[in-house]
């Protein structure tokens, strides 16, 4: 299946894309709708199922008839759902009275919609597949409005226990910049290596070995010492009175760092394998 994983550029245009649409109050949901049929990645790297790209099935159009998306992996469906959107600008839940929490129209109209295309689902899958039918889990998903509603409308620890109450055990209500975020905690970060100039060294003086040995020193009493940052061992340095600036640092981690590959360091110098995060 490693041909449905999406390159790293796609992923950060989906990304940016996201980003986008979100910043620019009343982005249609056909904007939307079009951003997940092309990076369904989006979806089954959100959601908390175990999916793949083209398990992701897009559906209807905007104001049709039945969800926007299938869950419906092949080819053996062993979960299966529907997944509803709407707009970032829509209502999720109203407060008719005090105490009392229910969904908006909007909201109530989109898990009707998600119940009845996995009904239908189902019926299909009975029909070609009875014993996944049997096994199969069903899913909702309902992507729509944002998470400060909830967090303005849902105050009390009441209203919040409500809330819960509102959606069937198998769906889950998705508001956009949640999913948007638990999308990118998906994503690998970029981490840039800086290294100096070719050719240029510091003079391995005395005072150079003293600040090499205070730099091992730290790192063997780091809390993290598989990940030692740059200016945590400056001021460790600075600390002990080495007052060298931020580039003679950086080059003595890189020299250090050259000896361990090359071999040339003596003994109390330890085998580093691993590089430095440069902030």
């Amino acid at each position: 299946m490693a041909e449905n994983q999406p390159k790293v550029s796609e992923v950060r245009a989906a990304q940016e894309r996201f980003h986008e649409l979100l910043s620019h109050e009343g982005s249609p949901e056909s904007e939307f709708q079009s951003l997940f049929s092309s990076c369904p990645f989006i979806l089954s790297n959100a959601l908390p199922l175990q999916l793949f790209p083209a398990d992701i099935v897009p559906q209807g159009k905007p104001g049709e008839r039945g969800s926007d998306f299938l869950i419906y992996p092949q080819p053996i469906p062993l979960v299966y759902g529907a997944i509803e959107i709407k707009r970032p600008d829509t209502a999720i839940v109203t407060i008719p009275r005090k105490d009392t929490i229910i969904l908006s129209r909007d909201s109530a109209t989109a898990l009707a919609q998600a119940r009845d295309t996995a009904r239908r689902l189902r019926r299909r899958i009975e029909g070609s597949l009875p014993l996944c039918a049997i096994g199969g889990s069903e899913y909702l998903f309902l992507i729509v409005g944002l998470a400060a509603e909830l967090q303005r409308k849902a105050d009390t620890k009441k209203l919040r226990r409500k809330l819960t109450r509102l959606l069937p055990a198998n769906c889950k209500l998705v508001p956009y910049d949640t999913l948007l975020n638990l999308f990118e905690r998906t994503i690998t970060p970029v981490v840039y290596i800086l290294k100096p100039a070719t050719g240029w060294t510091l003079t391995r003086t005395p005072e150079w070995h003293a600040a090499a040995e205070c730099c091992i020193d730290y790192i063997r009493k780091s809390r993290e010492p598989d990940s030692p940052d740059i200016i945590h061992i400056q001021n460790a340095l600075r600390d002990a009175g080495h007052n060298h600036d931020h580039g003679f640092v950086l080059n003595l981690v890189y020299q250090l760092v050259d000896d361990c590959v090359l071999g040339t360091t003596d003994s109390v110098y330890p085998p580093w394998e691993t590089l430095f995060y440069v902030p």
